[in-house]
């Protein structure tokens, strides 16, 4: 599927650079005045990292809770709240999407929470016939918060909803989101987030190293997954509408915003020392201006050029495109100050290839 392709279009023949063999692309250490790396880590994880899926935690929470009073009680009205508490769960997903680092990693955490677009063949034969296993690999693109979306939102007579396993299936893919969080949430708040500012230099496997690298790839998925793709810009023009994030909730602008927004916090540490900071202290610049002020600004503009489109990315890439590809055009400028001039000042290698041509 779109978004699975995407993923691996971006890691293309994904592969860690190995030090030894690529000496001449090795960024030059960093130089400045004394900067506690250390210090901007732990801030980080205490300000963006765990605040980020403290509350998604929360909103999964609630989502069940309503989950288990429609199934008590099935209603309209009920399900209404059901809907409204799953769409507050997708968005606060957005902002942990950039944090695949240590225990998301291993849990492979965004791979499971948000696969897309949703493989619906899948899922109506897991609806018809059974399932065993929804980590198996037939499932890859079955399952997740697309699978909530498909089954909450095919329809809006709630009757739907529970017919042929659907409140089985959205049982089993609800808690298979929450089993993987409260492991990595779990984590953070048990040793990893100490273990994550204490790994504080600049080399491959560094927090810092790890941050910019993951920081840089759930951008591009933005970049590509939730709007190239869709507009076609990767088959020859032909647009994919189809293929956007949300698909049945037509959710996908809120989304993408949301997206943008966790990914700018995360390079800012919300209100504490961030990579932002860092680059300041080594005096990193962007012609006439500082780096991070020239990032913190393409930021805000793609913000602006998402929140201009109208309330359906679907139906504006179908209507009116050319503003969905101004949007594209500003991500693309972003990129490569993320990619590009923020790495070579941090001294940090990027460790995934990609055949995006940037």
């Amino acid at each position: 599927m779109m978004f699975r392709s995407a993923l691996f279009f971006i890691l293309g023949s994904a592969m860690l650079v190995a030090s030894s063999g690529c000496t001449d692309n090795t960024p030059d250490q960093p130089s400045g005045s004394t900067f506690e790396r250390e210090d901007m880590l732990r801030e980080t994880a205490q300000n963006v990292i765990i605040p980020a899926y403290s509350s998604f935690k929360a909103d999964l929470g609630q989502l069940s809770s309503d989950f288990a009073q429609f199934e008590s009680s099935p209603s309209q009205s009920n399900f209404e709240v059901l809907r409204n508490s799953f769409l507050q769960a997708y968005q606060s997903w957005q902002p942990c999407s950039p944090i695949e680092i240590g225990p998301a990693a291993e849990q492979s955490l965004r791979f499971s929470v948000n696969t897309f677009p949703l493989d619906t063949a899948q899922v109506n034969s897991n609806l018809s016939t059974g399932w065993d296993n929804l980590y198996s690999a037939q499932n890859n693109d079955a399952k997740g918060l697309p699978a909530l979306d498909y089954l909450l939102f095919i329809s809006d007579d709630f009757n739907l909803f529970t017919q042929d396993s659907r409140i089985q299936y959205f049982k089993d893919n609800l808690d298979l989101v929450t089993e993987k969080l409260d492991i990595v949430y779990n984590a953070w708040n048990n040793g990893y987030a100490e273990e994550f500012a204490v790994n504080s230099g600049t080399d491959v496997g560094s927090s810092l190293g790890l941050m910019v690298n993951e920081l840089n790839f759930d951008f591009e998925l933005i970049k590509n997954a939730k709007v190239a793709i869709p507009l076609g810009l990767k088959t020859l023009g032909v647009a994919q509408p189809e293929t956007v994030e949300a698909l049945y909730s037509d959710a996908s602008k809120d989304l993408l915003i949301q997206n943008l927004k966790g990914v700018k916090n995360l390079f800012v540490a919300g209100e504490g020392t961030g990579i932002d900071d860092y680059l300041d202290n080594l005096g990193a610049k962007y012609g006439s201006e500082n780096l991070s002020n020239a990032i913190i600004a393409r930021f805000e503009s793609c913000e602006a050029k998402a929140a201009s489109l109208g309330p359906s990315l679907k139906s504006q890439i179908e209507n009116k495109p050319s503003e969905v590809e101004a949007l594209h055009s500003e991500l693309q400028n972003l990129v490569v100050l993320l990619k590009t001039d923020m790495p070579s000042q941090l001294g940090v290698q990027i460790t995934y290839q990609d055949n995006d041509g940037d």
